[in-house]
C-alpha cells in the first residue's frame, strides 16, 4: 500500500526480476491517457522498488547487520526469537 494505492508484485529470487505485478487502478477514460498514466504508476514501482533495495543495502553494508540482524534472521530460521 502506498496512500490509498495497492500495489502487489512477485520477486523472483534468481534474477530479482519482477512478475506478475499489479499496479493501482487506472483512473483515465481515454486509451492515450489510460496508456500513459500506466506508464507512469509502472515507474513508481520500479522508483519504489529501487528505494527498497537501496534501504536493503543500507542495512546489509552496515554494522547493525551483523550485530542486529543476522542473529535475527538466524534466530527465525531456527524457529526461535532473537529478542528473548
Amino acid at each position: 500500500m502506498r496512500g490509498a494505492q495497492e500495489w502487489s508484485f512477485t520477486l523472483k529470487a534468481d534474477g530479482l526480476s519482477i512478475a506478475s505485478a499489479r499496479i493501482p487502478a487506472v483512473l483515465s477514460k481515454e486509451d492515450d491517457d489510460r496508456f500513459y498514466e500506466r506508464m507512469f504508476l509502472l515507474e513508481q514501482l520500479d522508483r519504489m522498488i529501487k528505494g527498497l533495495y537501496g534501504q536493503f543495502l543500507k542495512l546489509r553494508l552496515s554494522k547493525a547487520w551483523e550485530a542486529d540482524e543476522l542473529p535475527a534472521i538466524q534466530g527465525w530460521i531456527a524457529g526461535t526469537s532473537a529478542e528473548g
